[in-house]
């Protein structure tokens, strides 16, 4: 039976040996739900994709690299499989009885080292009338011989260069028989890829062993000028790297826990991410390689909202995720007349280009004024993307339309800041250093982002004048490298906080968060 795909149901628990030999199919799929196994390029696996189940028997593949991790290909996996070159990974550790049955095309096995598996040969035994066989023995007596019951017994043999001899011992019912036993040899010989390389017609592959322990196989497609490698390290984790003749680079990085980042960076167009995290594994935070300035951050693909945890570094973008998600990644860096070359010049590139706070116009930034309570209150309201809240109480100084209220009502509302008692909240006021440094304190503690870290302030010839409602939260500030000394040995608790350097802490809050 010939079809283009055929479908696993969430129902099948079981696939036996040799179920698929009248199926003719380019692929198959399984259903979701189904607790045993999964398709992988249409190709079955067990569900922990340790065991390679079937190959599809009308795929059409000039060469197939079998995936890393695989650790078992199973009974007649690769039955009637048209490709010409398939190649083993370090981690398979088992090929079982007739895995590459009846391949007419394939010209081509690459086989690691370290593989300890074994393979099964049959043999056919026919006796004349009146002679019966009494057994089949192996000169090797470390190797079991079994009648299958139809005149056929087999053997496993490990995968080491060796040849067996197999003697057919036999007994006459008429007990004048006088011919001996008869005998057989069987070659075994182990094709080793370690250091070396294989080819065929359509590719060529080539097995390096790394200074670190791991392993790099580099499949080249003559056809297509794809080179592609992966890389088996030795904590289980793996590394393909795809390269196309155009120039796209897709990497996919499989850590040992399952979390999975794969990364597309093809010529003109932006970097693109798919990040899979295992549902054991929570929250999780990966790098994604690429080039990046301070202003880059990671966009879910879907909803085009801003990853708040995703930080810039020097080998790509640090991305904190508690859940599988599609990124891509944008330069959002604001052109300001004012900060080139300013000291907090990448801290402002970093804090417009999340979304926490915007410039004073379209050109400028004004990097040294002072920023005022009423801007602080928008710029965690920002970060949190603007949710709703229930306060239902007014300060004098904060008209229900103006552009600071629903921050200053929200962060009042969650108990991140408060007003004077007075009536007022001191929208406009200058905000002092140690003001912002509690505000932000209370928000890590609303927010569930954790307020350790704090440290003694006695290193300060200030340290008494902090106020007494803001010393936890300095402590925490100063602990945290959220905020340092004037450079005097004061710590300056009711110095003003220009706009530059609130960018400066917020940058280094959002990278504490990320780590």
């Amino acid at each position: 039976m010939e079809t283009s795909t055929l479908n696993i149901p969430a129902s099948v628990t079981e696939i036996q040996p040799y179920a698929f030999e009248i199926f003719m199919c380019a692929a198959y799929t399984v259903s979701d739900g189904n607790q045993n196994y999964m398709a992988k390029d249409g190709v079955i696996f067990s569900k922990d994709e340790k065991t390679l189940v079937r190959y599809p028997a009308c795929k059409n593949d000039e060469s197939y690299l079998i995936p890393v991790g695989t650790e078992t290909i199973g009974v007649s996996a690769f039955e009637l499989a048209p490709f010409k070159s398939v190649t083993v990974p370090e981690t398979v550790v088992e090929l079982k009885s007739a895995a590459f049955a009846q391949c007419a095309n394939l010209t081509n096995i690459t086989i690691p080292d370290t593989l300890t598996g074994s393979g099964t040969v049959t043999l056919s035994v026919t006796a004349s009338d009146g002679i019966r066989v009494s057994g089949v023995s192996c000169d090797d007596l470390s190797i079991q011989v079994t009648g299958n019951g139809d005149g056929t017994y087999s053997a496993t043999l490990p995968n080491t260069t060796k040849t067996y001899t197999f003697t057919v011992n036999v007994s006459s019912d008429m007990g004048n028989y006088e011919g001996g036993p008869a005998t057989c040899t069987v070659s075994v010989t182990r094709r080793s890829s370690g250091g070396g390389s294989g080819s065929s017609s359509s590719s060529t592959t080539e097995t390096t062993k790394n200074s670190d322990g791991s392993t790099t196989i580099t499949v080249t497609n003559k056809t297509t000028g794809t080179v592609t490698e992966t890389t088996k390290y030795k904590d289980g984790s793996t590394l393909v790297v795809e390269t196309k003749k155009d120039g796209t680079v897709t990497t996919t990085d499989t850590a040992a826990n399952g979390v999975k980042v794969k990364i597309v960076d093809e010529p003109g167009e932006g970097v693109t991410a798919t990040v899979t995290i295992p549902r054991s594994v929570g929250t999780t935070t990966v790098t994604i390689p690429a080039d990046t300035t301070p202003g880059t951050v990671a966009v879910d693909a879907k909803t085009g909202e801003i990853v708040k945890l995703s930080v810039p570094t020097e080998d790509g973008i640090l991305v904190k995720l508690d859940g599988s998600a599609d990124l891509v990644l944008v330069d959002k860096s604001k052109d300001f007349t004012d900060t080139r070359n300013h000291w907090a010049e990448d801290a402002i590139d970093f804090a417009t280009a999340h979304g926490m706070f915007g410039g004073t116009s379209d050109t400028t930034f004004s990097p040294d004024r002072t920023m005022t309570r009423g801007m602080i209150a928008v710029v965690l309201h920002n970060l949190e993307d603007n949710p709703d809240y229930a306060f239902e109480g007014s300060f004098d100084d904060v008209h229900p339309d103006s552009w600071y209220a629903d921050g200053i009502h929200w962060m009042v509302d969650n108990g991140i800041g408060g007003g004077y008692g007075d009536g007022k909240f001191g929208a406009d006021d200058k905000i002092t250093r140690e003001q912002l440094a509690t505000f932000l304190y209370r928000y890590a503690g609303v927010m569930g982002y954790g307020t350790s870290g704090g440290v003694s302030l006695s290193g300060f010839t200030d340290a008494g004048s902090v106020s007494g409602y803001a010393t936890e939260a300095m402590q925490w500030a100063v602990g945290n490298g959220l905020i340092g000394g004037m450079g005097d040995g004061t710590l300056a608790p009711q110095g003003n906080a220009t706009r530059a350097q609130v960018a400066t802490i917020l940058m280094r809050f959002i990278e504490n968060l990320t780590k």
